[in-house]
């Protein structure tokens, strides 16, 4: 199917399937026998290049995989272990390392940050647009399931609270 002829959804998801498939298979799940397969939620952001002469569209900036939270009392008091390792989570992070290397060291061209007069501050450019993928549902405060929408009662969406005191 060319690319003309499939949503831009289902191409954002394929440009994150592809840059996984791209990885070597260490860490990934396996088969370990019949009905015994592994399995892991992916995600990834993808840069659009909207400009007329950008010679790639999609492209692939960063990936995570992983769907496990630890539970609070596996942390340590010195904050050396991932507290949430869900893909969207590892994702972003991948994200933001990608940001920081191209704010010291561009390596694309033409940039990521686009540059603006009236703000000291970096923007991606006006011209590209940056979308997650997740091939499943995300869970706890970030799911459908977690919010009271507005359309099924008169209130404000109410979010689920963590209480502070565990």
């Amino acid at each position: 199917m060319a690319a003309a002829d499939t949503s831009l959804a289902d191409q954002i998801a394929q440009c994150v399937i592809d840059g996984y498939r791209a990885l070597p298979k260490r860490g990934k799940p396996t088969s370990k026998g019949p009905g015994k397969e592994e399995w892991t939620v992916l995600a990834g952001f993808v840069i659009e290049d909207t400009r007329p002469e950008a010679s790639q569209r999609l492209t692939c900036v960063a990936l995570g995989t992983g769907l496990k939270c630890l539970h609070s009392k596996q942390l340590r008091p010195f904050g050396d272990t991932v507290h949430d390792s869900h893909a969207e989570v590892v994702a972003r992070r991948a994200l933001v390392v990608y940001l920081m290397n191209q704010l010291h060291q561009p390596q694309t061209m033409p940039p990521v940050f686009g540059t603006h007069s009236d703000s000291a501050k970096h923007r991606l450019d006006s011209q590209l647009l940056l979308h997650l993928y997740t091939s499943q549902c995300p869970c706890g405060d970030a799911s459908v399931d977690s919010l009271k929408t507005a359309e099924d009662e008169d209130e404000e969406p109410q979010l689920k609270r963590r209480r502070v005191n565990d």
